[in-house]
């Protein structure tokens, strides 16, 4: 699986650069500090998947998200965002990416998110959705308004949060 990183603060992308590249069966491409060359790569490179930071220098994050829908380029794409549920994630939730990290990520997570998109599946970070029931009030969210990327089981989580139902219950539920 090749990849190309695009993340504009130094020390993550190194970061994801080097987790990726010790991964047994992905091939980091290039790595880029800005939009305009994250494109750049895409177009040349035309790698499997696209960790992209939302936030790039110089063309952000979402203006390589809409060039690559205008270009009809194939490259699935994995977004770290800040605010996973903020505006950045979801104006590219409808630009069609498959998968949306914290930069507070482990490892483990990251590689699992980049197999699942790849593979052509989505992913959405379970903090996200923490995140989501936290900053409404109980009740407020339909859950027409969520994420396409939800799993099932990821929407009946969000589905009892708002109903009120404490964290520890939904596990108890759940098991």
């Amino acid at each position: 699986m090749t990849l190309v990183v695009a993340d504009g603060r130094p020390l993550l992308r190194r970061g994801l650069e080097h987790i990726c590249s010790r991964e047994p069966g992905f091939e980091v491409v290039a790595v880029c500090a800005r939009g305009d060359a994250a494109l750049d790569a895409l177009r040349i490179r035309k790698p499997d998947v696209l960790i992209l930071d939302a936030t790039l220098p110089r063309r952000g994050g979402l203006w390589v998200l809409r060039q690559m829908h205008r270009e009809r380029l194939p490259t699935r794409v994995v977004l770290v965002a800040n605010d996973p549920r903020g505006r950045h994630a979801r104006e590219a939730m409808r630009l069609g990416i498959g998968g949306v990290l914290s930069p507070g990520m482990t490892p483990e997570s990251l590689l699992r998110c980049v197999r699942m998109v790849a593979a052509g599946e989505q992913w959405l970070e379970s903090q996200a959705v923490v995140r989501l029931v936290n900053r409404r009030p109980r009740g407020e969210i339909a859950l027409h308004q969520l994420p396409s990327g939800l799993t099932p089981r990821q929407s009946e989580i969000v589905r009892l949060a708002t109903q009120g139902i404490a964290a520890r219950e939904i596990a108890a539920r759940l098991m």
